[in-house]
């Protein structure tokens, strides 16, 4: 549903994040729009080590993302 990206946070420049953006291909769409919120929304009810925390929802104008932990250690196409 979107890109992600590895980040440094502007305001604590020793926590990187990572930064998921809403692909602009699918924002005209409603109905994913609601499943991108509804992503984070279940991501930070739930409290697991297994479970990536979500930080921060970020909109402006059409532009959705969201800042989530970052876990480094690969991709899991890599681990699978």
């Amino acid at each position: 549903m979107g890109d992600v990206y590895l980040c440094e946070h502007i305001d604590l420049p020793d926590l990187r994040v990572a930064l998921k953006m809403f692909a602009p291909t699918l924002a005209t769409s409603p109905e994913l729009r609601t499943r991108f919120r509804n992503e984070i929304a279940a991501s930070a009810r739930i409290n697991d080590r297994h479970v990536i925390r979500p930080y921060e929802f970020i909109q402006i104008g059409e532009m959705l993302a969201y800042t989530m932990e970052y876990v480094d250690g690969g991709d899991l196409a890599d681990w699978m």
